[in-house]
C-alpha cells in the first residue's frame, strides 16, 4: 500500500489567533498548546478542544477531580508526590 501524497490530504492549517481567543474561553484546555500537536492532522483541533473542555467541565462538576489534578500539576506535579486517583 502506498502512502497518500500530502497535497491530496486536507491538512489543517493552525490559526494561532483563533486558538489564543479560544483559550480565553476554555476552562481546562489550552488551545494554543493544542496547535503544536496539530501539524499533519486532517481535522480542526480547535473544535476538538471545545468538546474536550466541555467533557472535562462536566466531569469536574460531578466530583471536582479535574480541578484537583489541575491544581496538582500547577503545584509541581510529581515533585510534590503522586497524583490523586479518581475513586470509582
Amino acid at each position: 500500500m502506498r502512502p497518500v501524497p500530502p497535497e491530496l490530504l486536507p491538512a489543517f492549517k493552525p490559526n494561532w489567533l483563533a486558538a489564543s481567543a479560544l483559550t480565553e474561553r476554555l476552562r481546562f484546555v489550552d488551545a494554543t498548546a493544542l496547535m503544536h500537536l496539530s501539524r499533519g492532522l486532517t481535522f480542526d483541533p480547535l473544535r476538538s478542544a471545545e468538546v474536550l473542555d466541555d467533557a472535562l467541565c462536566a466531569l469536574d462538576e460531578q466530583n471536582g477531580y479535574v480541578s484537583q489534578v489541575q491544581e496538582w500539576v500547577r503545584g509541581g506535579g510529581l515533585h510534590n508526590g503522586e497524583c490523586i486517583v479518581l475513586k470509582a
